[in-house]
């Protein structure tokens, strides 16, 4: 998973432990191959929102 900020452009990898999200196969996945899948997470970095 990866951290985008939305302010400064910085990209940050995040622990696989950081973000605990469960997935569950799709009615997509039932009818089509799937090759990847992308956790992008994007908010404001503390950089960011320490100096508004």
């Amino acid at each position: 998973p990866h951290f985008v900020c939305n302010d400064c452009g910085d990209i940050r990898c995040l622990d696989d432990d950081a973000v605990s999200i469960r997935l569950q196969p799709s009615r997509l996945e039932r009818r089509a191959t799937v090759t990847a899948r992308e956790i992008v997470l994007r908010g404001t970095c503390q950089r960011c929102n320490d100096n508004p």
